[in-house]
């Protein structure tokens, strides 16, 4: 049941990143990095269960592991490197930091803060000029804030 539910979820997840590619073609990995922030402080409870341990034996759920290639293909596209090992290294540093964002924001940990201008400013070339203009989590958890 739990890992049906993850599937829908990671198929969800990844419309949404394919969505977000394709409308921003100069930078598809920033959008993507929103949308991925996005889904998960609108579905905090699925992204723990697409990505944490209540699905037990990942390996027994081949759907499970197919919709995880599905949504990663995406971050795959977009972070483009000529080497395949600098491609591999490119891919896991962009998820690494936009998970971690992701997960910051559903545990509260960014109070005052909007995750998805954080998530546009760790990903793009061009800083927006602020990151705190929108609250979207709560105010739980005493993270760090950045001097303006």
């Amino acid at each position: 049941m739990q890992a049906a539910l993850a599937v829908r979820g990671f198929d969800a997840f990844a419309a949404s990143l394919a969505e977000a590619a394709s409308s921003e073609p100069v930078e598809p990995l920033s959008a993507m990095g929103q949308a991925y922030v996005r889904f998960a402080v609108a579905r905090p409870g699925r992204f723990r269960l697409m990505f944490g341990t209540a699905v037990a034996e990942r390996e027994r759920h081949p759907e499970l592991k197919a919709a995880v290639e599905r949504a990663s293909l995406g971050f795959r596209g977009a972070v483009g490197s000529s080497e395949p090992d600098e491609h591999v290294l490119a891919m896991l540093r962009a998820w690494s930091m936009i998970h971690g964002l992701a997960q910051l924001a559903i545990d509260g940990m960014l109070p005052g803060y909007d995750p998805e201008l954080l998530a546009r400013a760790v990903t793009t070339k061009k800083l927006p000029a602020s990151t705190t203009s929108r609250q979207k989590t709560s105010s739980k958890g005493a993270g760090p804030r950045a001097s303006k």
